[in-house]
């Protein structure tokens, strides 16, 4: 069901975890807020979310948010970086305690249901084409495949993930100089459910996550100018590389399905400035981290949040030129540690 009230205090576009958490917040404030998400066209794989991410969800969401969704605990590391033999650590250990392998589609579903439960409103099936600012106001449309909807918006907040379409006029695309690659493969049977397993190769760096649901979700990134223009396919890319690995081959089984190999940008990247003249800027709309530090919902997560609390302030408030440096500081940091891996 679509509202049919066109009028709110909140429009936020995009339905993955940054843009759920930040409407739930707004919402459980006492604001009149929109959701606008495209339902099933992103949030694919399995993703890690870490033990502190896990922990800011417990705190904030439903404690049931868990089993309505497909997740594994991951309560150890295995890392083949370099070395001669795999290193194992125990991710219990660490402050925040173990973090969940989740299947993306039904944990973002989860959050926007949860979401709809605060109070949030839902435009599903919707794709944002454009949003212009007009009498100290947010005029948006909204294209479905019943027709469009024009929203008047008080305050603008773009979730709108790594690809972000251009809808204020500014540069959204990541031009990044890796790229990755995903599939989903048949496990062998000696392939532990509750481990994640990194690899560094000469030709890239490899994850590996038990897939909730069936068999190892596996990715491979390498840089954007080794992919070269050949005619191999990716499943055929994606299989000899991995025949070259010694820690993630051993996850495979021996005669597995064929390959459906998912390619997108990675590295690391900043979409839009954090804030602006009435909206703002969560997840990797933002910043968007490397795949390789693991903090990419957990970013979503932790900048949802504040940004709501900044919103709530007003868009010329103290809050939100500290929103916009919290996110300037972890994109200073994140760009430095990767450097510090790459460079090991």
């Amino acid at each position: 069901m679509n509202p049919s009230n066109d009028r709110t205090d909140f429009a936020i576009i995009g339905g993955g975890p940054a843009g759920a958490v930040c409407a739930m917040a707004l919402a459980r404030a006492g604001a009149d807020v929109c959701l606008i998400a495209r339902d099933e066209t992103g949030g694919k794989g399995v993703e890690l979310i870490s033990g502190r991410a896990r922990r800011m969800l417990d705190h904030f969401v439903a404690t049931n948010l868990w089993t309505r969704t497909g997740t594994i605990e991951i309560t150890e590391t295995v890392s083949l970086w370099g070395d001669e033999r795999p290193r194992i650590w125990n991710a219990i250990r660490n402050p925040y305690g173990a973090g969940f392998a989740v299947e993306r589609q039904g944990f973002d579903r989860a959050l926007r249901v949860t979401a709809a439960g605060s109070g949030v409103r839902m435009f599903s099936g919707f794709n944002a084409q454009r949003a212009a600012r007009s009498n100290g106001r947010w005029q948006i449309r909204l294209l479905s495949h019943n027709g469009t909807v024009e929203l008047n918006a008080g305050q603008l907040v773009l979730a709108t993930g790594r690809n972000a379409r251009d809808l204020l006029g500014r540069t959204t695309s990541i031009r990044s100089e890796r790229l990755a690659f995903t599939a989903t493969v048949g496990s062998s049977s000696d392939a532990p459910r509750y481990a994640f397993h990194l690899e560094l190769t000469e030709r890239g760096w490899w994850y590996g996550l038990p897939h909730p649901i069936r068999g190892t979700f596996l990715g491979y990134c390498r840089a954007r100018e080794s992919q070269g223009r050949g005619r191999s396919s990716l499943a055929s890319m994606f299989s000899r590389e991995l025949s070259r690995t010694r820690l993630m081959r051993d996850l495979v089984c021996s005669n597995p399905e064929p390959l459906i190999v998912h390619g997108c940008v990675a590295g690391i990247g900043g979409g839009l400035p954090a804030c602006g003249e009435g909206w703002a800027a969560v997840g990797d709309a933002a910043f968007a981290p490397d795949p390789l530090s693991g903090l990419g919902c957990e970013f979503a997560i932790a900048s949802g949040l504040q940004a709501a609390k900044a919103l709530l302030s007003g868009t010329r408030s103290t809050a939100m030129a500290e929103y916009e440096q919290t996110v300037e500081d972890f994109s200073g940091r994140h760009r430095q540690q990767r450097t510090e891996y790459y460079t090991e």
